[in-house]
């Protein structure tokens, strides 16, 4: 069985990072699932008004460009899937002051792994609704972007799902398959 990796449904809007757009390099890299060589400094931004420690609770940071994982977060990926995962160290600030190093996921693999006769994707959106999934096509991998799905959420095997329930980390919430977008999900 497999899960999707997505945003904790109590992460707060206030706490999303802004990227530096006019000193980092060209964000659409960060999804192209290539292994990257970077050079510079990658800054994110904390809003002033939010508050720091509410932010520091969180492992799994959303932001205006891409995710992002904690050192907490990054120790667990090196345990259970660094093979399938570049992660790229960035800084976090807010104004002036450093938070703490956080780092991009940059996922290595993209697996044909979408179940398409028991999925549904809705063309008038262009997004998927319910995504089943093939059995044991991930293989070896640990966590995996799906094929046709490239800029959705990782589809990750339960070795990872435990290793972050055991670790206790913040932020995320993992969805068994049938996964059914929350985000079209109709209100009971």
């Amino acid at each position: 069985m497999y899960y999707v990796w997505n945003i904790a449904s109590s992460y707060p809007n206030s706490c999303w990072l802004q990227y530096d757009w006019k000193r980092n390099p060209d964000s659409m890299q960060f999804s192209e699932n290539n292994k990257l060589c970077m050079n510079s400094d990658i800054i994110f931004y904390l809003q002033k008004k939010a508050n720091r420690n509410t932010f520091l609770k969180y492992d799994y940071i959303m932001s205006d460009v891409v995710s992002l994982v904690s050192r907490k977060l990054r120790d667990v990926i090196i345990e259970t899937a660094i093979n399938d995962i570049q992660l790229i160290g960035v800084k976090v600030l807010q104004g002036d002051d450093f938070l703490d190093n956080y780092y991009i996921p940059i996922y290595l693999n993209v697996v044909d792994c979408i179940d398409r006769k028991k999925s549904i994707f809705d063309k008038e959106i262009e997004d998927f609704t319910k995504i089943v999934f093939k059995t044991n096509s991930l293989k070896e991998h640990i966590i995996v972007k799906a094929k046709g799905d490239e800029f959705g959420n990782p589809i990750v095997q339960y070795l990872f799902v435990d290793a972050c329930n055991k670790n206790k980390i913040k932020g995320i919430e993992f969805y068994k398959e049938p996964y059914i977008n929350p985000l079209y999900e109709k209100p009971h």
